[in-house]
């Protein structure tokens, strides 16, 4: 048998095959449409030159997806020639791995592929609910009447083993479909659950690491230990406190985030300018005057409390107002002076009694000075 790069009449033949064998020329796989016809193929052929079998492969990011593996003959070793030659190409290309995708009820195909030295690098649940979007000839069961839900993904190594990144990649995908699973539970849980007291126990009697964990013993914890015992903020019954629901838009961004994990304070990065820009949408909102690029983002309403009250006693004193050194002060209502008395204390400012507060009003915009002092 020998496998080699297919001609334009072998891809005309292999077009005839898959209409007759699959009435669609169209490959859906991990949320993305393929037109295999127009890539890289491999054909095998027979003694007499027939085509036995065909494999089609897109290569993306150091990796080789085969797209689509067919084998025409059965029994006479076709798949298994297909997928070697693949993996001799992958190698000369200096791709990482050889991947793809089958689907819960192809049963021998799972079997066929670890047979090839193939493992199981990813299950992607509900996977075919997106494929079907995409492509909705898809069936809703499949061999032996199973039904069509769930996107399985084999590899097979071609550098020799896995690099930090392969794990980094192979963990992201089970802690995105775990993150994805838990957004999904959520309003069908009740809004609060506590730690048992032996999970309590166990995280507050964590020893200090000496090594460091495996990324997927990682996320296995953060999903069992951690996720389902949440404040409770994302459910749409929440009314406990001012934290908002978790958006899946925030949780993606935050991983670039991290993975960037800059100082945004000066320099000529993106993150700069995207924060400056997100500060004047802030400023837009509430209709506050604004210069482009002037603006702080912090992590709370406590600090940005501090910061703000520093900058007014810091204009005061510029202005030659001593009165700033005593800190006069305007409050709301009763319950937030106990915060605004503790965020002066961290300023050096002399705490007054209650009765020299003077009530904010909120009907009116006031001058950041006039905020800032009495």
């Amino acid at each position: 048998m020998e496998v080699r790069a297919a001609g334009d009449d072998d891809r005309r033949e292999v077009a005839a095959l898959w209409t007759e064998r699959w009435g669609s020329l169209r490959v859906v796989s991990r949320g993305r449409m393929h037109e295999p016809l127009g890539y890289p193929m491999l054909v095998a052929t027979g003694p007499e030159g027939n085509i036995a079998g065909a494999l089609t492969y897109d290569v993306r990011a150091g990796e080789l997806e085969a797209v689509t593996v067919d084998a025409f003959v059965r029994g006479a070793g076709v798949g298994r020639a297909l997928i070697e030659a693949a993996a001799a190409e992958g190698r000369r290309l200096g791709c990482r791995r050889l991947w793809l995708i089958t689907t819960n009820d192809n049963t021998p195909a799972l079997r066929f592929y670890q047979r090839c030295g193939m493992t199981l690098a990813a299950l992607h649940r509900d996977a075919i609910a997106e494929s079907r979007r995409l492509k909705p000839e898809i069936p809703e069961t499949g061999l032996d009447g199973i039904p069509i839900r769930d996107e399985l993904e084999f590899e097979l190594r071609l550098d020799g083993g896995a690099t930090e990144l392969d794990e980094f990649r192979q963990a992201g995908r089970a802690l995105t479909d775990g993150v994805a699973d838990y957004l999904a539970a959520v309003p069908s849980r009740p809004v609060w659950q506590p730690p048992p007291e032996a999970l309590r126990e166990l995280l507050l009697g964590l020893p200090l690491p000496e090594d460091a964990a495996a990324l997927d013993e990682l996320v296995a914890t953060m999903l069992r230990d951690v996720l389902p015992h949440a404040m409770g903020n994302g459910h749409p019954a929440f009314f406990g406190w001012v934290n908002p629901p978790p958006s899946p838009a925030g949780v993606a961004a935050s991983l670039a985030a991290a993975a960037m994990n800059p100082s945004v304070v000066a320099g000529e990065h993106a993150d700069v300018y995207l924060e400056r820009a997100v500060v004047r949408w802030l400023a837009e909102l509430v209709g506050f005057p604004h210069e482009p690029g002037a603006g702080l983002l912090t992590s709370g309403a406590s600090v940005a409390t501090i910061i703000c009250l520093a900058g007014a006693r810091g204009r005061a004193l510029a202005a030659g107002d001593h009165r700033a050194r005593s800190g006069r002060l305007l409050a709301g209502r009763d319950a937030v002076q106990p915060r605004l008395r503790r965020r002066r204390h961290l300023l050096g400012q002399r705490p007054r009694v209650a009765g020299a507060l003077r009530p904010l009003r909120l009907h009116r915009a006031l001058d950041p000075l006039d905020a800032g002092l009495g």
